[in-house]
C-alpha cells in the first residue's frame, strides 16, 4: 500500500526533450505491464494552459518513484538533475529516484 492508502503505484519519469519518443515508449511498456495498479506521469502529460510547475510538483509529491531516463552522458541534464533533485527534497522520506 502507498502513502495515499491504496494499492496504485505511482512513477514520474523525468527525461531530455530529445528523447521524448523513447521516453513515451518506455511509459507505454510500463502502463502495459503494470495495468491498473501503476500510474505514471511524465512532462508531456501536462494538461495545456495549467500550470507547469505546479502540476509536476503535485505529481512528483505524489509519486512512489521518479525514474530517470539517463540515456546518455554527454549533453545538459541541467532540468533532469532539477527533477531530481526537487523530487528527493519532497516530503516522502522512503522514496527514492532510479
Amino acid at each position: 500500500m502507498n502513502q495515499n492508502g491504496d494499492d496504485s503505484y505511482k512513477v514520474f519519469i523525468s527525461f531530455k526533450s530529445s528523447y521524448q519518443k523513447m521516453a513515451e515508449e518506455f511509459k507505454r511498456t510500463l502502463d502495459f505491464c503494470g495495468g491498473d495498479n501503476i500510474t505514471i506521469h511524465m512532462s508531456t502529460d501536462i494538461p495545456e494552459g495549467k500550470n507547469w510547475r505546479e502540476w509536476i510538483i503535485e505529481k512528483m509529491t505524489d509519486a512512489n518513484m521518479l525514474i530517470l531516463l539517463f540515456t546518455a552522458p554527454r549533453g545538459t541534464w541541467d532540468w533532469c538533475l532539477y527533477e531530481v533533485g526537487l523530487f528527493r527534497e519532497l516530503p516522502n522520506l522512503d522514496r527514492r529516484p532510479v
